[in-house]
């Protein structure tokens, strides 16, 4: 109800028929609507946080981990596929992120952006703002979750479908190249 409506769209009413719950059930296990829909947020981000701090963490090259960073958001959000419309209309109505989505923002970056300065400061990554490459690569499995739909009906100007990439693979690709540290040139 959330992601189709958005916090202020979705009625405890509606929530409640949906979940086949008594009304009451809300206030009485969650005590307000915005307890409860931070409760829904917190159930999706938690085990991306999770799968976040672990790969960050992870031995191996930057590469690899931003490469695995990136796979993570694509599994989660497959299992998640209603939370960037969630994301979307929290954007739309022009607020603030929720609580817990602001601090799964900052947990989750300050660990992207660690594995890109550690590719930085190894001379595998090339130079530039940490977050805003973090960003750059993570930005890709929300935005293919959400125009998902319309890949299966798109065409490149040859004629050929877009869906014929893999759009888990192609961000990984895409992630390799715009992180990639310049190649030198030899005298």
């Amino acid at each position: 109800m959330f992601a189709l409506r958005g916090y202020d769209g979705a009625s405890i009413r509606a929530i409640t028929k949906e979940a086949d719950a008594n009304l009451g059930a809300v206030t009485y296990h969650f005590a307000s609507k915005e307890r409860l829909y931070e409760a829904v947020l917190e159930s999706v981000l938690a085990p991306l946080t999770d799968k976040v701090r672990a790969i960050a963490a992870a031995e191996g090259g930057s590469e690899e981990r931003m490469v695995g960073l990136v796979r993570a958001f694509f599994g989660h959000l497959e299992e998640n596929p209603d939370f960037p419309h969630l994301m979307l209309q929290e954007l739309a109505a022009g607020k603030a992120p929720p609580p817990p989505v602001e601090s799964f923002l900052r947990t989750v970056m300050s660990h992207l952006t660690r594995v890109v300065r550690d590719g930085q400061e190894s001379g595998e990554m090339r130079a530039g703002d940490p977050l805003l490459l973090a960003w750059s690569c993570i930005i890709q499995p929300i935005h293919f979750t959400l125009v998902r739909p319309w890949l299966k009906v798109l065409r490149s100007p040859d004629g050929e479908r877009a869906s014929a990439v893999d759009p888990v693979e192609h961000a990984v690709e895409f992630a390799r190249a715009g992180l990639a540290a310049p190649k030198r040139r030899s005298s």
